[in-house]
């Protein structure tokens, strides 16, 4: 049995809710009706595409920054098809470029660190007890 930081658990433990998807448009216009080329199943637009598909990983999203790679900024969606297929839809980015909206995510940012350095912290502090009780016997 493997261990897995309760830190790791909760970052992975994202499942998506009513609004994960709100505001995803489409990269290109041309984008549906998207079909499976495994099963040949047609979706005829995003919300038809999010309602009968699976997510990839029922804890996540589907939903991927492909990083400064790509010219254009996007973000990937990742689906599964009824026949177990895995589909890709790139839509338009949906984050607030303005100066508000970065700070928003600077803030954000800021306290998931914080959050993530305490609970650390007490995983360290539980783990240095146990160690230190071992060779108090």
């Amino acid at each position: 049995m493997t261990y897995e930081s309760p830190v790791l658990k909760s970052l992975k433990n994202t499942t998506p809710t009513e609004n994960t998807y709100k505001g995803l448009v489409p990269l290109k216009e041309n984008t549906f009706p998207k079909q499976c080329l495994s099963c040949h199943k047609q979706y005829t637009d995003l919300a038809n595409f999010i309602a009968n598909t699976e997510a990839v990983d029922k804890r996540a999203s589907g939903l991927f920054d492909p990083g400064p790679k790509v010219s254009i900024p996007s973000v990937h969606l990742y689906r599964n098809c009824a026949c177990g297929s895995t589909l890709m839809v790139i839509c338009k980015d949906r984050r607030d470029k303005s100066e508000p909206g970065r700070k928003k995510r600077y803030l954000m940012e800021s306290e998931l660190i914080t959050k993530i350095e305490s609970i650390l912290d007490l995983e360290i502090n539980k783990k240095v007890e146990k160690i230190t009780a071992q060779f108090r016997k």
